[in-house]
């Protein structure tokens, strides 16, 4: 008869321990529970620092090479445009001119064949015509400069296909 007391004291206390296994109070489970969120929390916050480092570390890095590439740019334009500058005042100094060919004739009493004489006679065109040509010329080669490096810029970037 001990043995059937030992198994029912057994069974009595493997009862018990899942009772009171399934009642531990819920504030203790509530406490693990808040233990794995903070550490979930800690390590999601770590991860989302790193990431956001490595995006400002990028940001940085396309921000310089865009001020480079910028700098560039504006120096290749000032460059074409002291280039420019240069070329129109040796022709302004020099001025627009165009060639006329006066032709004068004179003919005999007989039935030769009229002669000429053609002499070419430069003439200097006046000052606002030339400074408006110069002026359109301008704008036109200061526009395709602009159009010619942003195209060489995107063809170095591979934006062109």
């Amino acid at each position: 008869m001990i043995s059937r007391y030992k198994i029912i004291a057994g069974l009595l206390a493997f009862i018990f321990t899942g009772v009171y296994i399934y009642t531990i109070p819920d504030h203790y489970r509530e406490q693990g529970r808040q233990e794995v969120k903070a550490e979930y929390e800690k390590l999601s916050q770590t991860a989302l620092n790193a990431r956001l480092l490595e995006n400002a570390k990028l940001a940085f890095e396309y921000q310089s090479k865009s001020r480079e590439i910028v700098r560039e740019y504006e120096n290749q334009l000032n460059k074409q445009k002291s280039d420019y500058d240069n070329r129109i005042a040796n022709d302004k100094r020099d001025g627009l001119r165009f060639k006329t060919a006066c032709v004068a004739t004179t003919r005999k009493t007989d039935s030769e064949t009229p002669k000429g004489n053609n002499a070419e006679i430069e003439y200097r065109l006046p000052q606002g015509i030339e400074n408006g040509i110069y002026e359109v010329i301008g704008k036109c080669n200061a526009t395709q400069d602009r159009l010619n490096l942003i195209i060489d810029k995107a063809n170095a970037l591979n934006l062109v296909h």
